[in-house]
């Protein structure tokens, strides 16, 4: 019996209106018989990656097309080295999804004069080269299926687990991610660079998953966590959807200025 539910914004960045840039930040909650999951996914928006907003927007519908059959491999009582093997054989499966969308997606519309003039003669080559590189994304991902919670995560952003007396990160950290370098969908080596977990589930805490637009909005890990701690301290007040959606539009403002999204599971 679950007792547990969810949400998943995703808002534009200041900076993106200002520019009049599309939203290139997507995410996704769902709620099966026998699971829950959140998808968060950010273009990277850089001048190579001009279709970013499909390629995050591809990521989140891929989970949706796919997830019924992931959650009927996980038998009850699968062993550890099992189920790390079906997380695997998933994050293949979601990698080949992904870019089949953007196959579809690009043979239907092939790239066009505006799209291409803003870059430079290296970047339109190596797109030329690689169509994947302009809808390029992140990807994070977590499951809740049979008292565990599966984590996956490609790229930047962050998974957070918010329990009564701690916040913490289940996963381990990538030290190539920084200096607004990421690992993405549209990598050549996007299935090494896949990086997952699980967790047995406890009543007691929800799990958060933000793209980097959020943590860069504050001075310090301890506010982004203190944030985290106010927002799951506030889901069953009366509007806080809303109130929620409002403060993170305000957020990017006086913040990081990006996209901003945030996607939990959470305890009711």
């Amino acid at each position: 019996m679950f007792t547990s539910s969810g949400f998943a914004l995703s808002v534009i960045g200041a900076s993106h209106i200002k520019k009049n840039k599309l939203c290139q930040d997507n995410s996704a909650y769902l709620k099966g018989r026998n699971f829950e999951a959140i998808t968060v996914s950010d273009g990277h928006g850089g001048t190579k990656h001009f279709r970013s907003e499909k390629g995050s927007l591809f990521a989140t519908q891929v989970i949706n097309e796919s997830i019924s059959d992931f959650v009927k491999s996980i038998k009850a009582g699968l062993s550890e080295k099992l189920l790390l093997k079906k997380i695997e054989e998933y994050e293949k499966s979601i990698i080949c999804l992904w870019r089949q969308k953007v196959e579809i997606d690009y043979e239907a519309n092939d790239f066009s004069c505006e799209e291409l003039e803003p870059l430079t003669v290296l970047e339109k080559q190596e797109v030329l080269n690689d169509f994947n590189l302009a809808y390029g994304a992140t990807f994070l991902c977590a499951i809740k299926i049979q008292r565990k919670i599966i984590i996956m995560q490609l790229g930047d952003g962050n998974c957070i687990v918010v329990n009564d007396d701690k916040v913490y990160e289940p996963l381990q950290e990538d030290e190539r991610l920084k200096y607004g370098f990421t690992t993405s969908l549209c990598s050549q080596t996007a299935y090494s660079d896949f990086r997952h977990t699980y967790i047995d589930y406890d009543k007691k805490f929800s799990i958060f998953l933000t793209s980097d637009g959020v943590i860069n909005s504050f001075e310090n890990v301890e506010s982004f966590y203190n944030f985290l701690r106010i927002v799951n301290d506030n889901t069953k007040t009366h509007n806080f959807l809303v109130d929620l959606n409002v403060f993170l539009s305000e957020l990017s403002l006086r913040g990081s200025g990006d996209d901003i999204s945030i996607a939990a599971i959470y305890k009711r």
